[in-house]
């Protein structure tokens, strides 16, 4: 499919040519990659309709209790990249 990762009409395709019974997919977004049009198509939750996720609840966790535990950027950075970015964590 080519089309506008940000647009409401893209998503919904997709979703439509999805089986409505899935398990774990793999999907490969390559857009432009500027500025403006990252701010368009990234975002937390990636389902409109799975509501906060992980990222979110890790970032209210952390801003709730300031200095226990502090983001291990090194072990973030080891492999290049990262499905859980700010995820990895060290007491401190």
């Amino acid at each position: 499919m080519l089309g506008d990762s940000g647009s409401p009409d893209m998503a919904n395709l997709v979703g439509s040519r999805l089986p409505p019974q899935r398990g774990p997919m793999f999907v490969i977004l390559d857009s432009d990659h500027q500025r403006p049009h990252v701010l368009t198509s990234t975002r937390h939750p990636l389902r409109p309709d799975f509501g906060p996720d992980p990222y979110e609840a890790l970032e209210e966790f952390l801003r709730a209790r300031p200095g226990v535990l502090g983001r291990d950027l090194a072990r973030e950075q080891k492999f290049g990249f990262t499905f859980a970015p700010g995820g990895y964590l060290t007491k401190t």
